[in-house]
């Protein structure tokens, strides 16, 4: 997902645990590049349940678009995360830029481009 918002020209912030693996391996070949880490892609540190960080973190970067991707990876991690963006659209203003059909629409289609081009 990552990948696909640069592709877009998007600039990407990403949450990430502090107690987290340092080496990131799925984005490890992007936080390497010089060229997208610190200009288009950026990392902070924060949890989920740490709504102070995460506030500030939102309040910085002024998102247009906010997705949920984390794996669960902890056991004592709720198997559901839900939250509600009301707080955000008033605080904000934030306003999502597409539905969540029309997202997952987009990230199919980037999958299946890739699995084609690899023939």
């Amino acid at each position: 997902m990552c990948e696909l918002l640069l592709e877009k020209g998007y600039t990407v912030h990403g949450i990430v645990r502090r107690t987290s693996n340092l080496l990131r391996s799925r984005i490890e070949h992007l936080r390497r590049d010089e060229k997208i880490y610190g200009r288009r892609l950026f990392l902070h540190y924060s949890d989920l349940s740490d709504s102070a960080t995460l506030s500030r973190i939102a309040a910085e970067v002024q998102p247009t678009e906010l997705y949920y991707l984390a794996g669960q990876d902890r056991p004592a991690e709720p198997a559901r995360l839900a939250g509600c963006a009301d707080k955000i659209r008033k605080k904000l203003g934030w306003k999502p830029a597409g539905t969540f059909r029309e997202l997952v629409r987009e990230m199919v289609e980037a999958e299946l481009a890739a699995i084609d081009s690899r023939d």
